[in-house]
Parts: structure tokens; sequence; C-alpha cells
């Protein structure tokens, strides 16, 4: 503990004997002279002092229960506390105890997360706890236009509450079905209330839309008991001049139950219908007609339809097992089977008297065995019977199938076209692969080889509207990353896998494509442009490719 509240430096260790010492604010020793340390200490405890007396000065009143006004961000350019620090926080600051170093979430780390603007840009939402703890709620997020005068200081946000879990039916750990809380774990994900909330990209079609609004979409939040739909309305253009009206509070469409749990659920591209997995089998629900089909029918204990398996989720960074087609009327999905693979059997010490709970079983693959068996099948959604298996059979190694051992990526090209990527065992080879709609039959795009690893990147991005300076049109081309070069680049590719070019190069590396400007043939990317241990976002223009010239700007 004594460690704990001596955080500010190595002269601050000097004494170990004597715990008081210790400055229960600065964490640094203190002493009768003016040290560097002590002074930096006292002046940092007198600044927070003072933001706490003169912010309670100024904001007295107590602030609606919708809606709280905060900066976007806890401090301003120059790291002291920037104006509108809420005093709660300053407090906590001045007068920090060790229990509050070890709680969870971590002091100053109480922020919005999960932002998403509604289709059209005229909303930002995120999820928010007002009173610091994991129990979240949807908020809406509005940039203030009377913020900060000086441009070093961050501007500052209004939050209204658009949607609360009803009660009873939040994220509670208590509540939550084992398949859940396996989800839970592999996103290393802790919060309560709301933790996922979903935008559709059209109007249900029950979902009135009033003169002189867009297209009324709806807010989908997925709970333990079932998932809700919110419908909204929608006005404007802007995240700063936006405003949104609700249709009605949350609805529970798809019931869900600890014995029959709801995984999954996605909305289809034309807002009509929502997929899910319950008990390994996969199915629709029709939002205008408030009907559910069953989409397949042979699940088992392990074998299951529509989930990703346990390494594609914890070793590959995919998470979910089907996807909707850009038309709506198709889902690709994921079958994997665990039945070969001996069970693991986990107990909980959880004293002599054990209980529900005390043990789990796991189909897992330990290293050197085989692992799970994943084939990719593509169903139409309203004549499942038509269902077409693709020529994938990865894993479960028995002297037979093909030479793909994972599936880490699975898409649909905006015409239609169904890919996969695939990789062996060993993860030297990295495919890039699309699938004829009657057949199934596989066609290679992209194949890279190297004699150590592939690392596996979420950098590939269809193209549907983008055209090349000669007039060309490379609807249905690509985006590709790969680190053939010895650093990770993005390169143009065409429909037919032909490579254009190198969009990006250099003794650095890209982290993350973010996004893409077809319109305007810019692209946005984070990467290690500027120093290997520094992060910031870049524009460059894909038609990078055409000359020797490769800049990048960063944004």
């Amino acid at each position: 503990l004594q460690g704990l509240c001596c955080v500010g430096g190595g002269a601050a260790m000097n004494n170990h004997a004597n715990s008081s010492n210790c400055d229960p604010v600065g964490g640094r020793k203190r002493s009768g002279d003016d040290s560097e340390g002590g002074e930096q200490t006292n002046a940092w405890k007198r600044q927070a002092q003072s933001v706490v007396g003169g912010h309670d000065n100024h904001h007295h009143l107590e602030q609606p229960t919708s809606q709280v006004h905060q900066p976007f961000g806890s401090t301003n350019k120059g790291g002291s506390l920037g104006t509108g620090f809420p005093s709660d926080r300053a407090r906590a600051l001045a007068s920090i105890q060790v229990q509050e170093v070890v709680r969870y979430p971590l002091p100053g780390c109480e922020q919005p997360t999960d932002f998403s603007f509604s289709p059209g840009g005229s909303v930002l939402c995120t999820l928010y706890s007002r009173g610091g703890t994991l129990q979240k709620a949807l908020h809406v997020c509005k940039i203030r236009a009377d913020g900060p005068a000086d441009a070093g200081d961050l501007p500052l946000a209004d939050f209204e509450v658009m949607a609360e879990p009803p009660r009873g039916s939040g994220v509670d750990e208590q509540h939550l079905s084992l398949e859940e809380k396996l989800r839970r774990e592999r996103l290393r994900e802790r919060g309560l209330g709301i933790t996922r909330y979903f935008w559709s990209k059209a109007a249900a079609p029950s979902s009135p839309a009033p003169e002189g609004s867009i297209a009324s979409p709806f807010v989908m939040v997925p709970l333990p008991d079932g998932v809700y739909l919110k419908p909204v309305t929608l006005r404007g253009r802007a995240a700063s001049g936006g405003t949104w009206d609700s249709l009605s509070e949350l609805q529970r469409v798809i019931p869900a139950t600890t014995e029959r749990p709801v995984l999954e659920p996605t909305i289809s591209p034309d807002g009509r219908k929502i997929s899910y997995v319950c008990n390994g089998d996969l199915y629709c629900y029709f939002v205008a007609e408030g009907q559910t089909r069953q989409l397949t029918q042979d699940a088992e204990k392990g074998l299951v339809n529509g989930l990703a398996e346990y390494v594609a989720q914890e070793e590959m960074d995919r998470r979910t097992g089907h996807w909707w087609s850009p038309c709506s009327t198709k889902l690709a999905f994921a079958q994997y089977d665990v039945r070969h693979i001996p069970s693991y059997r986990i107990r909980h010490h959880l004293g002599a008297a054990g209980g529900a709970g005390a043990e789990e079983e796991h189909e897992y693959p330990f290293v050197g065995k085989e692992n799970a068996r994943v084939r990719v099948g593509v169903v139409p959604v309203e004549s499942p019977e038509g269902r077409v298996w693709t020529d994938i059979s990865a894993g479960g190694r028995d002297g037979g199938g093909t030479w793909e051992e994972y599936v880490p990526r699975v898409g649909w090209f905006p015409d239609g076209r169904l890919y996969a990527q695939l990789q062996d065992r060993r993860q030297q080879t990295l495919q890039l692969v699309q699938f004829d709609a009657e057949t199934g039959k596989r066609k290679t795009l992209v194949e890279e080889k190297t004699s150590v690893w592939h690392n596996l990147n979420n950098c590939f991005r269809p193209l549907s509207k983008y055209v090349a300076g000669d007039g060309t049109s490379l609807r249905g081309g690509f985006l590709w990353a790969s680190e053939r070069d010895g650093y990770r680049h993005l390169y143009l590719y065409t429909r037919d896998g032909t490579c254009l070019g190198q969009v990006t190069s250099g003794d650095w590396m890209v982290d993350s494509l973010d996004g893409i400007d077809e319109s305007q043939g810019l692209l946005y990317f984070s990467g290690t442009v500027d120093s290997e241990i520094e992060r910031h976002l870049y524009c460059a223009s894909l038609s990078n490719c055409e000359g020797d010239g490769r800049k990048v700007r960063r944004v």
C-alpha cells in the first residue's frame, strides 16, 4: 500500500519506514525545503484545490438528471485542469485514497466509450455512466457551439440519455447465460447496464417518418432478457446541430432466457431483418411482420451454426459467425464442429457444497491436437432449404480435406460476391478467395507466403464506387494490407485480383485502416509515420499507386 501511495518519483521512496511521510495527494515525500518533488506536488495540490473552489462557485446548481455537461476530455492542451472540470473529479484528485486506486473503473478512466454516428451523421451516440460506475446507458453526445474561446482548451459536450435498460433487464453478471459470459470474457468486457448498441442503416417499415425529417432508423440494444428496439426520428446533418426525437421507449422484440440466450444479433443492411443465434441454430426476425424464421436445424452439442469458434474469437479477432449479404436476402454463416475434441473439465473452488456453475466442460483444442472443423455456407432467408456450402473444409485434419486450417475473415463484396481469408496451420500461407454463388467453388484473388508467419489485420476493404484517374471503375476492387516489403502497407487491387500498386510505402507501418472517402479518392489510416513509438491519423490518396510518389498527410 505504501508503494501505491508513493507514486511520484524516485525521491518519494527514500523513507520506507514511515508511511506518514507520503503525501496522500501528490504521492511524493513531504519535506520542509523547496525540493523539486515537494514544490511540484504543492503546486499541483493548490491547483486542484483552486479548481474545486472555483468550480463550486460557478456551478452550484444541480444538473438535470437527463442531461449533463462534461468537457470532451479531462485536461487541456497543456495538461492542466481545463475549464469546466467537474468538481467531484477535482476533489478526488485533491484527496485520493488507496481504495480509489484499486477500484474499477480506474480513477480518471470513467470516459464515454463506443462512439457511433447515426445514419446521416446528425447524432453522435456513446455509452456513458454519469456516476462513474460500470453501469452504462446510451447517451447522445452533442458538441457545444459555445465552447472555450481558447483554442488550446477542449470543447465541451452535453450528454443526454437516449435509452436506459428497463428495470431488471440490464447486463448483470448474475443473470447471464454461460455463452454470454464466455463472450464477455473473450472481449475483456466488464461493463454493465447497456454494453452494446447498433444503428440500423435504413428505416424499419413500421417506423413513421415525420415530414421534414430523414428516414427514421432504430437503435438495437441486446440485453440478457432479449433484443430491444427503439425507433427514433433524426433531423439535421451535423452532430453539433442535429436533433432527435424518440418514437417509443425500448421495446423487446426477441425474448431470451438463460436457457435460450440470444447471441450475436445483427441488423440486415436494409433494416428489415435481424439475424441471431439461439442454442446453436441461426434465426431471422422480420421487423415489420414481428415474425421469426429458423434458418438452420442441425445444431447439437458440439455442432454450432452462426458463431465463431474459440480459436477465431480468442486468437484471430473474429467475433462473429454470420454475415448479411448487401441485398439483405442471404446470410453467410460458419458452422463449427468440436465433437471430435475431448472435453476438458474446469472445477471452480466454491466450497465443499459446490453448486450451480461449480464445474464447466469445454472442448478445448490443445497444442498439437485437432482444431475445430469449420465450413462456411450461404442460406437464403426466404427459403432456407436452398442452402449452399462453399468448398471450405478447415481444421480437424483426419487425412483428408483441404489445406486451410483457419478461416480468420469472411464477408461480402458490394456486388454480392462472398469472400474469405484462409490460413494454414503454420500461418505461413494467407489467401483471399471468392466463391461462386451457385456451386460454392473458390477462386483465389490474392496469395501471400512467408517463411515466418502472417500477422492478421483488419485493413481489408472492398470498394464500391472508386474511379481511377484514367476513368477506370474499380467497383468490386479492394484494398489489401501486406508485409511483403518488410512493413505493413496498403495495396490497391482490381476486381479480379490484379495488383495496381502500393498506396503507402516507407520504413514505417500501417496500424489500421480507419476510413475511405471513395468520392474524393482518399483513405485514412493510423500508423507510425513520424515515429515507431507514436500513433497518428494520416490521409493518403488512392491514386498514389499510379505514380512514384506516395505522399501521406498527417491529420
